[in-house]
């Protein structure tokens, strides 16, 4: 038998980033650019703030995957209004200090306006998707949050 040691390893401390993954289907876009989105990730960060990045169908001009980062309480607020609007099929907005979310409720699905600055990005996700999506936004929001204590 041959054994030998190996140098020691120095300890890597894994990231505290979660990362969801959210299919959607055929009738899900980005705009201004006109991608088709096939899948979205909400990446929770360990700074507390959740990143919503797209995987997309094609992607010839090599568009970045990033759509836009949230603080934790700005999320709160944004999934807190979407579900009002998806529950009660009603247009709704979400404002916070640096984020304007217009949410429009749509034939075939959900109309979603980010202003942030200068920067106007649509999401148009369909009916069908649109609660993942907010269990999505959801499920990161918790792995974000901090820990409350008994």
């Amino acid at each position: 038998m041959n054994v030998s040691l190996l140098p020691n390893a120095e300890k890597v401390t894994p990231s505290r980033e979660l990362s969801v993954k959210v299919e959607l289907d055929e009738r899900c876009f980005l705009f201004p650019d006109g991608k088709h989105i096939s899948h979205l990730l909400l990446v929770a960060g360990s700074d507390r703030n959740i990143v919503l990045e797209a995987v997309f169908s094609f992607n010839q001009t090599r568009r970045s995957p990033r759509i836009i980062e949230v603080s934790l309480p700005e999320a709160q607020g944004f999934v807190r209004e979407l579900v009002n609007a998806v529950y009660y099929a009603k247009t709704s907005f979400f404002l916070s200090g640096a984020l304007r979310v217009s949410i429009t409720v749509a034939a075939n699905g959900y109309h979603l306006e980010f202003m942030r600055a200068d920067q106007t990005t649509e999401l148009l996700i369909s009916a069908g998707a649109i609660w993942r999506f907010i269990k999505g936004i959801l499920i990161a929001i918790d792995s974000s949050a901090p820990v409350v204590s008994n």
